[in-house]
């Protein structure tokens, strides 16, 4: 009863001020917000253990994490063929497979900068 509610909330308190910086990170004032997509996915990973809704913070962590991973499983070929190793592998790709045999084109990086700019709310650290 009363004590598994107070659990509850001490998770939830934890969680907020734990990752504070990201939560309240002003990106108007700063410009996007700079993460590593395991960060991000361990936020998520975080929030939805707490069984209580956690309101904006926790939308908003699912939303940026959703946006960057869709973005990854998209990409993920194309940063393998850049050589660039990323610690976070979106679940449809195959970490082993060799992508570098396809030729890179100028057009294919660009377009992944441009839906970067356009669809993720937060830089990947491991593409900058």
């Amino acid at each position: 009863g009363e004590s598994q509610l107070a659990k509850i909330i001490k998770m939830a308190e934890s969680w907020l001020e734990k990752h504070n910086d990201v939560l309240n990170y002003d990106s108007r004032r700063n410009g996007k917000l700079c993460l590593p997509l395991i960060r991000l996915h361990t936020i998520v990973e975080e929030v939805n253990q707490i069984p209580l809704n956690i309101g904006n913070p926790s939308t908003k962590m699912n939303r940026i994490f959703s946006q960057a991973d869709e973005w990854m499983k998209k990409y993920y070929p194309l940063l393998k063929r850049c050589g660039i190793e990323c610690i976070y592998v979106p679940s449809c790709a195959d970490p082993a497979s060799d992508y570098s045999s396809k030729t890179l084109k100028i057009s294919e990086l660009a377009s992944a900068i441009t839906d970067a700019d356009s669809n993720v709310s937060v830089d990947l650290e491991e593409v900058l």
